[in-house]
This record gives structure tokens, sequence and C-alpha cells, in this order.
């Protein structure tokens, strides 16, 4: 997709002459808040790197009318990167940009690994320089490509570090067999449990999935007398919204023919992130979350 910038004023360089964070070559153009939701959302579909924390039909619901903000740099219509942030205004230490899974800067034609710096910092001059705000950067998670040295280049701190990341990743593109054999023994025997009691998986389609995900969520969320933090309401919204190839869908375990487990997965560039996961009592005795998983 080409953006029109006749549509979508206004447009600015951020790459000034003398600018303290010129660190790109000029004449890239960058647009602060201004692109339609739907627009952003295709836009977004055309990078490997996307999440549904950087689409706007999830950002716009999830921080609510006024703390939204976005930036895309662009070459002649060409959208290189782009970057979601919330805009937080906290007592004493003034506001926060916070920016979760961004950027977004790895085309699937093209990858371009100075554009990663380049949006990054087009968003220190947009909410720094200019907003006078902090930035907070949660980069998304990625085994191969992290911004790291740039973020320690462009000046960050890391506050917080996540100890042994790569746990939390799954290649799938392993054939079955060797996926199976990649998995801790503790694990594969777990699996194996699930399956010999009878433990079955598929995908639930359209709104009746959301709904039979959403009663397995606020019933588990009652068991465990937990804070109700995931936004499973937005479900419906964002399958209508997101293009098709993003937009979330609900994977059942049963077990006797019983719904006993569920998950909500979203499919972005290259990666699918387990969003939400909901389970009942009968689960644990048979593994389900094993085999759902």
């Amino acid at each position: 997709m080409t953006l029109s910038f006749d549509q979508a004023t206004p447009v600015r360089t951020a790459f000034r002459p003398g600018s303290l964070r010129a660190r790109a070559e000029d004449g890239l153009d960058v647009v602060v808040d201004a692109v339609a939701d739907a627009t952003w959302d295709a836009l977004l579909a055309e990078f490997a790197d996307g999440s549904l924390d950087q689409s706007a039909a999830f950002s716009r619901e999830r921080w609510g009318k006024g703390r939204d903000s976005h930036l895309l740099i662009a070459d002649r219509g060409k959208v290189l990167a782009m970057a979601r942030v919330a805009v937080l205004r906290l007592p004493v230490i003034g506001g926060v940009a916070f920016m979760k899974f961004g950027p977004v800067w790895r085309r699937t034609d093209a990858p371009d690994g100075d554009i990663c710096r380049r949006i990054l910092s087009a968003v220190i001059d947009e909410y720094c320089t200019r907003r006078g705000l902090m930035l907070t950067v949660q980069p998304r998670p990625s085994p191969v490509m992290q911004p790291a040295s740039i973020l320690d280049e462009l000046g960050f701190a890391l506050r917080r570090p996540m100890h042994a990341p790569e746990r939390y990743f799954v290649d799938l593109s392993l054939p079955v067999d060797e996926q199976r054999q990649s998995l801790g023994q503790k694990w594969r025997y777990n699996l194996r449990k699930a399956e010999q009691a009878g433990v079955t998986v598929g995908v639930e389609e359209g709104a009746e999935g959301f709904a039979l995900f959403a009663s397995m969520h606020r019933e588990m969320v009652a068991r465990k007398h937990a804070s109700e933090t995931d936004r499973v309401e937005l479900l419906p919204g964002l399958a209508q919204e997101l293009p098709p190839g993003n937009r979330p869908l609900t994977v059942i375990a049963r077990h006797e023919g019983e719904p006993v487990a569920g998950a909500i997965v979203t499919t972005f560039g290259d990666t699918a992130y387990y969003l939400y996961g909901a389970s009942r009592d009968r689960a644990l005795a048979v593994n389900a979350g094993f085999a759902l998983q």
C-alpha cells in the first residue's frame, strides 16, 4: 500500500539538518497522528514484525481516547516503519510515551536494518524533543532480531531484563516429530497424558467461539479470585476491524465433547501470539493445557 500524503496531513520531515537526532538521510517524511485506523492496520499487515499492540483497532480501545498516538516514516509514499505509543500523564514525572512491541520496521518485501534506527530517532524527536515526554520502549519479542544495541546507542537505559526470554518461543517451522522432540521431557510426558485422555483441539469460528472463550475466562477469573486485566470483550470488534490475516482465532480443547480450556491466538507477520488463555476445573486432571498449546 502507498500512503497518499494529500489525504494524511500534516506531514513533516523530522530529520532536520543540524538536529541532535538527525542520524538518517534527509528527505524521509514523518506522519504523526494523521492516518485513519483502517489504513494503519492495512499498512501493518505489510510488515513481518507487527503485533496486536501496534494495531490501531486494539491500541485505540486498550489505552482510551486521547492516549493513543502514532507515527510512521515514509519515502515517496512508501511506508518504511511504524510506531504506536500510549501517552500517559503521571503525577510528579509529568508524562510518559510507552511503546509496546514496537517499532514495526521489517517490511516483508525489503527489510532494512537501518530503518529501525531511523524510526526510533523519529519517535524520540516527536515524543521527547517536541512533546517533552519520557519514552519507554518494550521491543517486540524476537529470538533473532532485537534492537538492543540501537536502543543503547540512542541513550536508552535497561530498566528490567527478561530472564531466559528464549523459553517463550516455539519454532513452528519444525516438522511435527522434530517439534515434539524439541520440547522438555516433562512437557512431552504431560502432552502424552493429554492425548491418552482423549483431549481434542480445534478452532471455533466466529462469535460463537469468542462467546465460549469469554464464558470460560469469566469462570477462571472467579475461581482464582484474580483481577480482570485481559480485554476479552474487545475480541468481536477486533475480528471485524483487523485485516483477515490478523484477526484473532479461538482455539478450544475438549474432553469427552466438553470444552475444558481455550486460547486466543493472533498472527502478525512471522509470529503467532498466544494472547489470552482460559480453563475450567476439569482441564487440569486431563492435562488439557498441554494439548491446547
